[in-house]
């Protein structure tokens, strides 16, 4: 990670500027960049220091005070979508975007994901057919090589004989592949 430069480097930068040097001699002789002397002369002119600002750190969130109080409130009362919720603090006056209103939902522990018809229940997959659509879900998914064990067996795609039995030892099958012999 990028380190500010020194401050007794932004010292002598300073006091040469203050001598009356040019911003390219100071930046030549202290092997620095011009945008670097200009940036602490503007530095120590705003703020009397030419010290570096703080880096890094974490950002406050924009959802804080009425709106976020606004915003848990409307989340508890009823259903929403998130881009409906961004449009709705559009209107209230507060531009979000999409990003910044899942972080804030997400950090409450507002959000969830809906229970789908394929998900596995103690017994079995869920089917339409069953209707047991949406009963006995399991609070987390079944694992996929549970999948792979329910999945039906795959169809014989070799060409039988005419009595029905598979052909010889030198058996083709029903669509060839062009790997070995045809």
């Amino acid at each position: 990670m990028a380190r500010p430069l020194s401050e007794d480097l932004r010292e002598r930068a300073m006091a040469r500027r203050a001598a009356g040097e040019t911003v390219r001699a100071v930046a030549d002789i202290l092997n620095i960049s011009p945008s670097c002397v200009v940036k602490w002369s503007q530095r120590l002119r705003a703020t009397g220091s030419a010290a570096p600002a703080k880096m890094g750190g974490r950002k406050p969130g924009h959802l804080t005070g009425t709106h976020a109080d606004w915003l848990l409130e409307r989340a508890k009362t009823s259903d929403f979508t998130l881009r409906g919720l961004v449009a709705e603090l559009g209107e209230r006056g507060l531009k979000v975007d999409y990003k910044t209103v899942w972080t804030f939902i997400h950090a409450h522990g507002l959000s969830f994901k809906k229970k789908a018809f394929w998900q596995a229940n103690r017994t079995g997959p869920i089917s339409l057919e069953s209707g047991r659509v949406g009963k006995d879900f399991k609070a987390r998914s079944t694992p996929s090589a549970l999948f792979f064990l329910m999945k039906p067996p795959l169809k014989q795609i070799w060409r039988p004989c005419g009595d029905g039995s598979l052909e010889g030892k030198g058996y083709t099958p029903r669509f060839p592949m062009g790997i070995g012999k045809q």
